[in-house]
């Protein structure tokens, strides 16, 4: 939160990402945040160099012992492209959208409608994370601390997880979860990201035991409860009056005063 030591922050994170890939969205933040604190463009450039080769560095040095190009390459491709749709909630409602709403409307048969409601969802959900990672890294660029980077890093591994992800397993929220303790439990944040990581036990154990009989309410509870924190917020914010608009007014008022003891004084 802290640290503006990017080498090491960038190391650590590699190797999150060799054991999870999912680590590897903090090292696009840090990189994002390192180049923002240059003071020129050499300056960026030599940051990302610097970060670029930490990062190759340990890849090379940690994979050599055991790589075996390219049948290295066919298990992790495996276990990460091709794992299919496991615990995934935008799925699990896309589902039931197919089930109870397209198949009933077109006449469909079950896998035409669950394969048009899928495609949809997932280049709906893919084109607005991309949106979102845009406007983080602006937001990230605008404030490059450390503790920016760690609050992008947490929210950006939540929505992955929940939104992006098509196989979700409950030790995912690892990472958001110590990232946004990190920060302080008492932003809305943490709340929502450790609700999540607490309803995901029973909502994913229950719907793994249950198949395809697990009540649509199950993922309505699991995707909208812990969002309520940031509901209590967005309240509190909105009775908080704005400071640059009563700072702007007194300034003004402070320009008319001005202006008229100038007039005054000149008419004498």
């Amino acid at each position: 939160v802290r640290s503006h030591r990017e080498p090491l922050s960038a190391a650590g994170f590699v190797l999150g990402a060799l054991v999870k890939y999912l680590s590897g969205v903090g090292l696009l933040w840090v990189a994002v945040a390192s180049a923002a604190r240059a003071s020129s463009p050499y300056g960026r450039v030599l940051r990302l160099a610097l970060i670029g080769l930490v990062s190759s560095v340990l890849i090379v040095v940690t994979a050599l012992p055991w790589l075996e190009l390219p049948d290295s390459l066919e298990p992790i491709v495996a276990e990460t492209a091709t794992v299919g749709y496991v615990n995934s909630l935008p799925d699990s409602l896309a589902l039931a959208l197919a089930d109870d709403v397209l198949r009933p409307l077109t006449g469909f048969s079950q896998i035409l409608a669950r394969d048009i409601t899928r495609g949809i969802e997932r280049v709906l959900l893919v084109t607005l994370f991309a949106m979102y990672l845009i406007w983080e890294g602006r937001q990230l660029w605008d404030t490059p601390t450390g503790a920016a980077a760690t609050r992008a890093t947490a929210r950006s591994c939540l929505l992955y997880i929940l939104l992006v992800s098509t196989s979700v397993q409950t030790w995912y929220f690892c990472l958001p979860v110590a990232l946004v303790l990190g920060l302080g439990w008492h932003g809305a944040l943490a709340r929502v990201t450790v609700g999540y990581s607490l309803l995901a036990l029973p909502a994913l154990y229950l719907s793994y035991y249950l198949r395809e009989s697990t009540p649509l309410a199950v993922f309505i509870v699991y995707g909208v409860l812990p969002l309520w924190p940031l509901l209590t917020w967005a309240r509190a914010r909105a009775h908080i009056p704005a400071p640059i608009g009563v700072s702007d007014d007194e300034e003004r008022s402070e320009r008319h005063r001005v202006a008229g003891a100038v007039m005054e004084q000149a008419r004498r």
